[in-house]
């Protein structure tokens, strides 16, 4: 038995294992059919139009129990072209979450899995679709065995896990394992400080390994009431099959932090790395209250200056939610074709808005994505900035009506320097014809405007889909 059957077999234990008393299920199947018009089904030059006839069965799933938890959303659809020959095809959709507790709260596992059609080359096409055709299947997995504690003595959050990616072309194929521990001191041990974080991993191909590992630690007392002296460690380590993309990194710091409580802090460091440089680290913790938390750490790593913040404010009809992160990784599909264990850096901030109005909610969301490779003897680099706009609001009780608008700018710095701008807009108009039957409509044009010959694009769709819920 394979690694991927022995893990979706796991994921399969932890569903059954939520099937005792206290627990509250809810599953819906679905029928839905649907007919797309577009004027440029392969959104190229050619500009050729067709009609796409879909029917889609689906599965939408919630388990709650006293120690756990089960979300499922699947779907398999099958597709007639009208015009394109030999084109019918077949895609399938999935978004599982798992936990249950062993027991207790404490110990759990846990499964996540995931189905869904991603671009086959962002440089050819970014925000390709199962319908024009850009796309490869993309399937992960991961399960995992956890504890969570938040005693007098120590918070931990601990989990061990196993994880793969799978593609229908095999480009960034792996699979492979991890673990990760976050701990706290507890409220017994108020004065003391104990933070510690670290994040491990090795994933395998046929062909190549990588490992991983990621540890911040900062260690203190509080000599008065606020003020304690610190000292901060900081260690990164990647290995690869590939000896020539092996980076360390190692730093040990002195500083001192002003701490309210342990959610309240700010900490200032002085610190030398393992190259005899030095650095100022920072970070700062902010809780008032259960409606906003903020957090901001600056450090070094192995690819130098590294950053990571958020912030969440929620009010009654507000909510913000804004990260920043930055993390080593491997077996990027982007950079597939350069190498099989290339390393990358990934930076990503996310800000998403939300505001609900009593009939109406407007979303606004601003993100930036940049993959940096950090081979040795090649240095690529791929940006992605997004912004976007949705308003939705209820016409009636039956009927809701939203419209959209999304801004992707892609950077490619390999050579070709090419830049692409994308662009859509969509209308939409749902209506329920009664409880489990409704009608859904959907006008969307999108474009891509390039700086390279030959890429400038513009497709307009109109699509009109009916579900019945069983």
């Amino acid at each position: 038995m394979d690694k991927q059957q022995t893990l979706l077999g796991s994921v399969a234990l932890i569903l059954a294992s939520g099937c005792a008393s206290n627990t509250q299920v809810d599953n819906k199947l679905f029928l839905e059919g649907e007919i797309l018009a577009s004027d440029n089904i392969n959104f190229n030059r050619d500009e050729q139009s067709d009609v796409v006839e879909s029917l889609s069965v689906g599965l939408e799933h919630e388990r709650t129990t006293r120690h756990g938890f089960s979300e499922i959303n699947y779907r398999a659809t099958a597709y007639h072209y009208h015009e394109s020959d030999n084109r019918d095809d077949f895609s399938q959709h999935l978004d599982l979450s798992a936990e249950q507790g062993l027991g207790s709260k404490q110990w759990y596992v846990m499964g996540d899995a995931a189905i869904r059609n991603v671009s086959s080359d962002v440089a050819v096409d970014a925000i390709g679709d199962v319908v024009s055709g850009d796309t490869v299947e993309e399937q992960a997995l991961t399960v995992g065995f956890g504890y969570r504690s938040q005693s007098r003595f120590i918070d931990a959050n601990a989990l061990i896990y196993g994880d793969l990616k799978r593609y229908d072309d095999g480009d960034g194929d792996y699979e492979g394992y991890g673990a990760q521990l976050n701990t706290q001191a507890g409220d017994a041990l108020n004065r003391y400080i104990t933070d510690l974080s670290v994040r491990a991993y090795s994933r395998d191909s046929d062909t190549t390994d990588t490992q991983t590992i990621t540890g911040i630690t900062s260690l203190g007392y509080l000599v008065t009431q606020y003020w304690a002296p610190v000292i901060a460690i900081t260690y990164q380590d990647y290995d690869s099959s590939l000896d020539i993309n092996d980076r360390d990194f190692f730093a040990v710091g002195i500083g001192a932090r002003y701490q309210f409580d342990r959610f309240n802090y700010f900490q200032l460091t002085y610190n030398r790395d393992d190259d005899d440089e030095n650095f100022v680290g920072t970070e700062l913790a902010f809780y008032p209250h259960q409606r906003l938390r903020a957090f901001f750490r600056y450090g070094q790593r192995v690819y130098g200056n590294a950053y990571d913040f958020s912030l969440t404010y929620l009010s009654r009809r507000w909510m913000n939610e804004i990260s920043y992160t930055e993390e080593i990784n491997s077996f990027d599909r982007d950079f597939a074709g350069v190498a099989d264990d290339s390393v990358t850096v990934e930076r990503v901030m996310d800000w998403v808005s939300t505001l609900r109005l009593r009939r109406a909610e407007i979303e606004f969301l601003l993100g930036y994505e940049e993959k940096e490779e950090l081979n040795n003897f090649m240095n690529e680099e791929i940006a992605n900035l997004r912004l976007g706009a949705r308003y939705q609001h209820e016409l009636s009780p039956r009927t809701t009506a939203s419209i959209g608008a999304l801004y992707r700018e892609y950077q490619f710095d390999d050579g070709r320097d090419q830049n692409d701008d994308y662009l859509t807009l969509d209308m939409e108009l749902r209506h329920y014809l009664s409880r489990t039957l409704s009608f859904n409509s959907e006008l969307r044009y999108k474009t891509r405007d390039s700086n390279q010959d030959n890429r400038d694009a513009d497709e307009f769709r109109v699509t009109l889909s009916l579900r019945k819920d069983l």
